[in-house]
Parts: C-alpha cells; structure tokens; sequence
C-alpha cells in the first residue's frame, strides 16, 4: 500500500458487549464447549471475536449459523438419548 494511503486507514476496534468498555475483542479461532441438560460438546475451530476477560464471543453470519446448526444438532443427540433411556426404564419396569 502506498505510504500515502497509509494514513487513511483506520483500524476498527470491537469492545465486548458484555464488558464493555473495558475489553477489546481478539480475533481467534478456538474450539467452543457447550452444555445442553448437562451433557457438554465441543464446537470445533470456531472462528470470531473473543472477549478475554468474560469469553464472549462475536460472530459473522456464516459462523454463527454453523454454530447454532451445531448447538441444534447436539440438542437433538441429548434429547433422543434422554427418550432412548427413558423407553429403555418403560420396558424393564414392564417385563
């Protein structure tokens, strides 16, 4: 980039939404735990802000979506293994 137009550039930094305005936000990739009725996964290679001090995270529209899909997914996992056990308790009880 010419030295011109280095002057014109501006570096945008993000404070967390949570800390607000103590924190900044660092861009990283990090894999992400998540707890559903007790069970806990990890998201891997989950790319966003971080917040280093409350470890809020934000992220772009594609990233979240793969998150959310994912959080979704596990909940479902959860759910049929809570109803798998549960049909399992029904039957023994029965026979």
């Amino acid at each position: 980039m010419p030295e011109e137009l280095l002057d014109l550039v501006v570096v945008a930094t993000m404070k967390c939404p949570k800390c607000v305005p103590t924190m900044e936000l660092v861009w990283d990739t990090r894999d992400l735990p998540y707890t559903y009725k007790g069970e806990t996964t990890l998201i891997s290679a989950v790319t966003g802000d971080f917040c280093p001090g409350c470890e809020e995270a934000v992220l772009d529209m594609a990233e979240s979506a793969r998150v959310s899909a994912a959080m979704l997914d596990f909940n479902k996992q959860v759910n049929a293994s809570i109803v798998d056990h549960g049909l399992r308790h029904t039957l023994v009880r029965q026979v």
